[in-house]
């Protein structure tokens, strides 16, 4: 990772997606984007720690996604009032969907 020593002018905001979208959801999207089953792997954070360690991620890395995962699972994730708002100021345009989003993954290079 490179580092630049440049302090943004803007507050970096604590942004998530606006739209919510459980990961049988998630999957449905792209199932559709697709034209193919995706499933989603369930909530099983001790089984992704595993599956982490499995490909040579630091143990302390993986024990630490894996009580950030469990905790996105326990409150979700919400963006802070005004959060939106400050990353399309920052971005110059609004945020797109999900379903957008995964529509521009799987499109044709």
């Amino acid at each position: 990772m490179i580092r630049a020593n440049i302090r943004p002018s803007l507050p970096a905001p604590g942004i998530v997606p606006a739209a919510e979208d459980p990961g049988a959801a998630a999957a449905a999207v792209w199932s559709e984007q697709l034209g193919r089953p995706v499933h989603y792997g369930g909530d099983d954070v001790e089984a992704f720690e595993r599956q982490l360690l499995s490909q040579q991620v630091p143990a302390w890395m993986a024990y630490d996604l894996r009580l950030m995962m469990a905790r996105i699972q326990q409150v979700g994730q919400r963006p802070a009032p005004g959060a939106v708002e400050r990353l399309e100021q920052i971005l110059g345009r609004p945020l797109r969907s999900y379903q957008a989003f995964v529509a521009e993954r799987v499109r044709p290079a």
